[in-house]
């Protein structure tokens, strides 16, 4: 026995190198340290002492559903001698963990009271139970077999605050949101099956563990997670590539963590960060617009999901809540990587009648450069699922400038849409008067792709440009407002004479019912946005379609702050449709 119980230490994982009472067994070794042979040569050798027959004993332990954490924390302890007691009273591992309540008895937290009246018999044994042994035994010994092992079959799950979990420490920093922390960790191949894994086969998490932000009750927060829980479960649900599937929601005493697979590739504002991974050819360009279909897509499927009387949102779309999966050639060999949508579960699942986000949230949830102009205009007003589609109309944008200029260009957009002096600080659009419009330097960036000799109007990339423009960045959402449509503006001009087109809109008095989702004058639906991007990616790999990726014989002449560094560069064709 003591040399099993060596072995059992041996094979032990601390989780968390500051806490030395953290170690976890591996469920793996666990079942290969207490094999049916092992567990049968113990009880041999003590044979003379055990009031049951051992192969009774081996089988109570071994089965399925039976007593294999039980009897190691006993070998740990070395009350194996007590293992009579235990099977008299059919404790299994179902029972554990076990505690030692106010009246000094040790109680099951996991089974029925009728279950439970035999405890007092098993630990109320002076032959083998001193105080101290009891102590041991609840406070330590147990939760070292207890590390729960997630099923990809279930998704919530309730732990006490002594649960040691299976991760392998790598040393990695916490990184902070605003919503919450958020850690890369291993986690042991035997706990979760069925993810990517590392060289040794374990797989990387993220772990997110959610703030309590507006000092909520325990129980107030406690049910806002659960209601994020829940619209996780959903996402689950749709099974779709392009959305996050969590892998498990989990309480650990107080806290609230949601378990994701890791995304190696980091985000979207990741990759942005880097130059262009390849040359920019017709491979490149198939690869982006496939993705951009593939967001397109799980935003429509977001918004159209009817299992209930809900509809869903994101409310926080962002490159940063854009993940890059990781892939792999034949040969192993890293390629593009998949663009998932992340922080699903911090959307906010709503009836559009009822919904309304405080500005308390707004402030915290709600991320500046990429909200609409009615989080500003119309903030204590019910939220349409259209919010999201300007979101995406911004990084669609964003990715284009950074697919034909670079990072650096794309840079420079970013300092150009950023306001210093109306308060709207780093967005697409400005409030002047009580009205939103485009900015006149998003406005000039529209106007120099147009004017580029690689963007002609028989290309992807300029169909993409234009729903972005006419379909996506539109301020109207349908209400009774003043209005003055993208196509027929009000213009001013830059000092060159070029126009600077310019959308108004009023803040609304009255609300109206849209009766044609593809009006024009008003921002674009999800399915909309998706059948248009779908249209053109479809057209494009057609060989007996006019509609090519972009026209690679033309030279690149730079971004507007390379070519025109004080003006809006001169359009040099017709706008597209």
């Amino acid at each position: 026995m003591g040399s099993l119980r060596r072995r059992l230490k041996e094979a032990m994982i601390l989780e968390n190198p500051e806490e030395p009472n953290s170690s976890f067994l591996p469920y793996s070794d666990l079942q290969k340290l207490l094999s049916e042979k092992e567990v049968s040569e113990i009880l041999l050798r003590r044979k003379h002492k055990l009031r049951h027959k051992v192969s009774d004993l081996t089988s109570f332990i071994c089965a399925r559903g039976g007593a294999r954490r039980t009897f190691a924390a006993l070998v740990y302890e070395e009350l194996v001698g007590s293992v009579d007691d235990f099977y008299d009273n059919n404790f299994t591992d179902d029972m554990l963990p076990v505690v030692i309540g106010s009246d000094y008895l040790v109680h099951s937290t996991n089974s029925d009271p009728s279950r439970s009246s035999g405890l007092a018999n098993i630990f109320g044994n002076d032959d083998y139970w001193t105080e101290s042994k009891v102590e041991s035994f609840c406070h330590s010994t147990q939760w070292c077999f207890l590390a729960p092992v997630f099923d990809e079959t279930k998704f919530k799950y309730s732990f006490l605050r002594s649960t040691r979990m299976p991760f392998i420490p790598i040393g990695e920093v916490k990184r902070d949101s605003n919503f919450s922390t958020v850690e890369r960790c291993l986690i042991h191949r035997a706990h979760l099956r069925h993810i990517s894994r590392n060289a040794e086969g374990h797989p990387l998490v993220a772990i997110k563990e959610l703030k309590n932000l507006l000092g909520k009750s325990n129980t107030e927060f406690g049910q806002a997670a659960q209601s994020e829980a829940n619209v996780l479960v959903r996402m689950r649900g749709l099974n779709h590539p392009h959305l996050i599937k969590a892998i498990a929601y989990y309480t650990r005493g107080l806290s609230h963590v949601i378990m994701f697979p890791w995304a190696g590739g980091g985000n979207l504002r990741d990759y942005w960060k880097k130059d262009l991974p390849r040359k920019l050819d017709a491979e490149f360009i198939s690869w982006a617009f496939g993705q951009f279909c593939g967001l397109a897509s799980a935003i429509e499927e977001l918004h159209s999901s009817t299992k209930d009387t809900d509809t869903c949102r994101h409310g926080d779309l962002k490159p940063e809540n854009i993940l890059c999966f990781e892939n792999k050639d034949a040969h192993g060999s890293l390629t593009q990587p998949s663009l998932v949508i992340a922080d699903v579960g911090l959307a906010k699942v709503h009836d559009l009648a009822t919904d309304m986000r405080n500005e308390a949230t707004r402030t915290v949830a709600g991320t500046v450069t990429y909200e609409p102009p009615e989080a500003i205009l119309w903030k204590h007003k019910p939220r349409s699922r259209r919010y999201d589609i300007w979101s995406m109309g911004c990084i669609y944008f964003e990715f284009l400038i950074w697919m034909l200029y670079g990072k650096n260009e794309l840079d420079h957009f970013g300092e150009e849409i950023t306001s210093k002096n109306d308060g709207t600080g780093r967005k697409f659009f400005e409030i002047v008067a009580g009205e939103a419009r485009i900015k006149p330097s998003v406005q000039k960036w529209i106007e120099h792709i147009r004017a580029d000799r690689r963007c002609p109007e028989n290309t992807a990339v300029r169909q993409l440009l234009e729903l972005i423009a006419t379909r996506l960045l539109v301020v109207n959402l349908g209400r009774r407002s003043t209005l003055i449509s993208q196509s027929n503006s009000m213009a001013t001009t830059y000092q060159d004479g070029t126009p600077n087109i310019q959308v108004l809109v009023r803040q609304p008095t009255i609300d109206i019912n849209l009766q044609d989702p593809t009006d024009l004058h008003i921002r674009a639906a999800a399915d909309e946005m998706f059948r248009r991007l779908e249209n053109v990616t479809r057209d494009t790999l057609d060989t007996r379609s006019q509609l090519q990726w972009m026209n690679f014989q033309a030279p690149s002449s730079g971004g507007p702050t390379q070519q025109y560094p004080n003006r809006l560069a001169p359009s040099q064709g017709r706008r597209g449709h």
